[in-house]
């Protein structure tokens, strides 16, 4: 045989062989599923006191079933927790709300944090931060500001936390509302969300959404606290893959989490799934593979051509079997989920389930297609291995990337950086400072301490078209990487000289690429 029908053999095995794992997942998520969600808490032995709770909630605007939703934390029937409600903007009018809720349960320990306080890109962390500084108890728990709880809900996530268990989080579900929106969410989250989850769980896989989770507060601190995630925008993510290198176990409760957004249509909903994609994407490469075969419709498609080239079956009966089954599978599923009638009939569920599996291969294209984030009113880039930067200043990430150095050089004593986004400028309290053109270019970087008398000061360098050729000359010079860094042991010699050479490498902005390295002189170095 040539070359060319063993490459074909060898395509078809691979999508034969992921076809049968794929079902091997579907079996074990509604088995797992059924074991494994809505039992009952069990109660403590009387010998064993319950696990206090510090659960915080960051807010953000009000939607219409924020006051219902946040009525049912202070109703818990759970001994001994606190509130810690935390608001960005101080003039946010869910803060009314709160104050509401507070003034209605007196006995139920709550407070509020309005600010935040800045430790990193994550507008979530930022947020939640000065709460979890405040948290008195040994347990912490966030909980989205759409999540509704049962009365026992808490209870049965602290029972899951067992001796080896640093983190218990709900699977993610909604609660039944009207409308399409609804119903395709609830498909969503009762299908394919649940199967993975369900399965990564089983098999101890990291899959976890940090919409409602529950952990150990001296395990975060063992980490350096929440600021520690700042630096990504799937915090919950690299919590959990901390917490199990520290070796510690996560796992889900019996009861799901109820999302109970009262805002529900289909173009928020999809862009919410667009950019937990490009999240999974950029944390996990492999997935631009992976994901799409995955999907019913692709991966029906890829098997029945396999068994068609291997077996010589009949490839369109083949594939509307596939289908078959997978539909049957999913209402399975969601029932298991929903453990109640569902709140639309079969042919709604058949409309939705379609639309569901049509769409998931475009909203992943679109992931792939434009990488940046938008959450809320802030825009976001990810590098490989998720780490994110915030592109603010009309979208000027090189901006924005000096600025992020200089405060990471602050940490070793450079005082009161401040960044004006109205002039471009970047300021030190020495008055030495970044300036960024109209024109979209650094026209030079020059910060030159007081106490030091630098004459020989390298201008920014700008390496545009045919830059590259430049580069290489200037290499002897300048040696390029592909992230920046610094090295703290010159900055031990810096407090000696009163100088640091730092490298600021490879930064490439939306439009143009620029690379620059410039040196700087970095004022008041402390020990």
């Amino acid at each position: 045989m040539s070359a060319m029908i063993y490459t074909f053999y060898g395509f078809a095995i691979i999508f034969f062989t992921f076809w049968c794992g794929k079902w091997v997942i579907h079996v074990l998520a509604l088995i797992y599923g059924k074991y494994k969600l809505h039992k009952k808490p069990h109660l403590f032995q009387n010998d064993m006191p319950y696990p206090s709770v510090s659960i915080l909630k960051p807010l953000m605007g009000v939607d219409p079933n924020l006051a219902c939703n946040l009525e049912t934390f202070f109703t818990m029937n759970y001994p001994k927790y606190e509130l810690l409600f935390c608001i960005e903007d101080k003039n946010d009018p869910a803060i009314m709300i709160v104050k509401h809720f507070m003034e209605k349960y007196p006995n139920v320990d709550a407070q509020l944090f309005l600010g935040g306080s800045n430790v990193g890109v994550n507008p979530k962390i930022n947020n939640m931060n000065p709460g979890y500084l405040a948290a008195k108890y040994e347990y912490i728990m966030i909980s989205d500001s759409g999540i509704r709880m049962k009365e026992d809900t808490l209870l049965d996530m602290a029972h899951h936390m067992t001796e080896k268990v640093a983190l218990v989080h709900q699977l993610p579900f909604t609660s039944d509302r009207e409308g399409f929106a609804a119903t395709f969410e609830k498909i969503f989250f009762g299908t394919m969300q649940s199967r993975i989850y369900l399965v990564s769980n089983l098999l101890g896989i990291i899959c976890h959404t940090g919409m409602s989770s529950l952990m150990r507060k001296s395990v975060i601190d063992q980490f350096g606290g929440l600021k520690t995630f700042g630096c990504y925008l799937a915090e919950d993510f690299f919590i959990a893959k901390r917490i199990m290198d520290a070796g510690y176990k996560i796992t889900i409760s019996s009861q799901p989490a109820i999302q109970n957004s009262g805002i529900c249509d289909i173009s928020s909903f999809q862009a919410r799934l667009t950019r937990w994609a490009k999240l999974r994407v950029a944390m996990v490469p492999t997935l631009i593979l992976l994901e799409p075969m995955a999907e019913c419709l692709v991966l029906g498609a890829l098997s029945a051509w396999s068994v068609s080239f291997l077996f010589r079956w009949d490839s369109l009966v083949f594939f509307l079997i596939h289908i078959l089954l997978w539909f049957l599978s999913d209402w399975l599923l969601l029932s298991i989920v929903q453990n109640g009638t569902l709140p639309f009939n079969k042919f709604e569920f058949v409309v939705g389930w379609l639309f569901r599996e049509i769409s998931g291969p475009y909203l992943l294209f679109l992931a792939l297609w434009n990488p940046e984030i938008t959450w809320r009113t802030r825009i976001y880039k990810l590098a490989w291995g998720g780490k994110a930067y915030e592109l603010d200043v009309n979208k000027e990430p090189l901006f924005n990337s000096v600025y992020d150095d200089l405060k990471e050089v602050s940490q070793f004593g450079t005082e009161n950086i401040e960044m004006n986004t109205s002039d471009k400028m970047i300021r030190t309290n020495n008055e030495n400072h970044v300036k960024y053109n109209p024109r979209g270019e650094f026209s030079g970087i020059h910060i030159i301490s007081n106490v030091a008398d630098i004459q020989d000061q390298h201008n920014l360098t700008h390496i545009r078209d045919g830059a590259m050729q430049s580069s290489a000359e200037s290499n002897n010079h300048h040696h390029l990487h592909h992230h920046r860094s610094f090295s703290s042991s010159s900055l031990l010699d810096k407090q000696q000289n009163q100088q640091q050479i730092i490298r600021l490498h490879q930064m490439q902005t939306q439009q143009n690429n620029i690379f620059i390295s410039s040196s700087i002189s970095i004022p008041k170095i402390k020990s």
